[in-house]
């Protein structure tokens, strides 16, 4: 995999690219591919248009974007990133509980 993933009893979720990426279409299929293998989804909200991973073994969920940062930028970029999960319970309208 070209992401190393670890998750925290706590709910840390950390991400280490390997490589930085400078076609989009090959960054998320290997991200999609690694998150897959974790028992993890990526998704782009229609609810509110940001980026989300969902786990719903862990019962988490981790906003990847927000007004202000984009980690999924930072990871293209070959970035480490950590962002804390929360509660799935806060995104019960979201799509990722309709499948």
């Amino acid at each position: 995999m070209d992401f190393d993933i670890e998750l925290s009893e706590e709910g840390l979720l950390t991400i280490t690219p390997h490589d930085t990426y400078t076609d989009k279409n090959t960054f998320l299929t290997e991200l999609i591919d690694s998150l897959f293998w974790e028992d993890m989804d990526l998704t782009i909200s229609s609810q509110d248009g940001w980026t989300y991973i969902s786990s719903m073994n862990h019962q988490l969920v981790w906003p990847m974007d927000d007004y202000g940062y984009d980690l999924i930028r930072d990871l293209q970029m070959g970035k480490k990133v950590e962002v804390m999960g929360r509660s799935n319970d806060d995104y019960q309208e979201y799509e990722w509980n309709e499948m």
